[in-house]
């Protein structure tokens, strides 16, 4: 169950069966592109018990599975094992719901793999500009260091349409039914979506002049059995993904991970999710870090210092003083 081992054994989409109350009949039903044949014997397995027909007719789940597809094609087998437990067609608002699910834990759960040639020099470009760029510090929100690291490679401003754009993507992202992936191994500790009332939590950590930063991650999850502590950050954009990321958002997710609330978590598993909103909303890109990965923390406490010292000063101020 290697795909799935994140999820300490059970398959991803079993909690939210659960949930749904799904019948035999629905979960057979699902198509097989997302719940393969196999895993839904070893979900049926999870939730009933071995196969009483298959039992009853002499044979077992690995015969079954086992026998040459040039026999006994894969679509026979599915269908012979539908009619085995009177299957009715499938559902696609079920499908899509747990397909969803399905991919974004399995998302969550690999870790990225960059050419740190290419991502050593983007950063090195970045910090020339951010050594000669003055910040005024407004106030001890994340999103005031976030937005100036954003001014850093996009420096024109901010188009108000294209947030607001922005702003009604995120809430159609809300009324989707699975907007907040489930899992029964995690418990959501903390919503700062827009439909939530949470406060902003303090980050000590990255204080200035005395002052915390405030932040509210979108959704912050804590496993059960570790302790673990997942934060995800949702964004909604059309614009071309970097493969490492915006820096941006890998400026906020570091910062996230410095809260107090879970500053001593053994682990800090840091999540990405990008939501393209042209025609139909659809996740575009799921991007993971790790607290703790020694490039992507000196990279973003490179850029806060930036941030911390240059505050209130101008370009030419900074050019005098500049030194590679």
């Amino acid at each position: 169950m290697g795909d799935w081992d994140f999820l300490n054994g059970d398959h991803p989409m079993l909690a939210e069966i659960k949930r749904l109350e799904m019948t035999k009949e629905e979960i057979l039903a699902i198509d097989d592109k997302i719940l393969p044949l196999a895993e839904k014997f070893d979900i049926f397995e999870q939730l009933y018990g071995k196969s009483s027909a298959l039992e009853e007719s002499g044979s077992t789940k690995e015969e079954f599975l086992g026998v040459d597809e040039r026999d006994f094609s894969i679509k026979q087998k599915t269908e012979f094992f539908r009619k085995l437990y009177s299957a009715k067609p499938g559902n696609p608002v079920i499908d899509f719901r747990l397909g969803l699910n399905y991919f974004r834990w399995s998302s969550y759960s690999s870790s990225m793999l960059f050419d740190r040639s290419i991502t050593e020099s983007q950063h090195k470009q970045l910090m020339r500009i951010a050594r000669i760029t003055g910040s005024q510090i407004t106030n001890a929100a994340v999103s005031d260091f976030t937005d100036w690291v954003y001014r850093l490679y996009v420096p024109e401003t901010k188009d108000p349409l294209r947030l607001e754009e922005g702003a009604r993507a995120e809430w159609g992202i809300l009324r989707l039914k699975v907007a907040k992936p489930s899992n029964k191994n995690w418990e959501l500790v903390y919503s700062g979506m827009a439909d939530s009332d949470s406060k902003a939590l303090p980050i000590t950590e990255l204080s200035i002049d005395g002052i915390p930063r405030f932040g509210k991650p979108d959704l912050v999850f804590r496993e059960k059995k570790t302790g673990r502590i997942l934060i995800i950050e949702i964004k909604t954009s059309e614009a071309d993904i970097p493969a490492y990321g915006w820096p941006n958002l890998r400026a906020q997710l570091w910062a996230y991970s410095k809260m107090d609330e879970w500053k001593d978590a053994s682990d800090i598993i840091l999540v990405g999710e990008i939501w393209g909103y042209k025609n139909d909303l659809r996740i575009r890109k799921i991007l993971r870090w790790d607290k703790g990965d020694p490039d992507f923390e000196k990279e973003n406490a490179e850029l806060f210092e930036c941030y911390k010292s240059n505050n209130g000063k101008n370009m030419e101020e900074l050019i005098k003083n500049f030194s590679y």
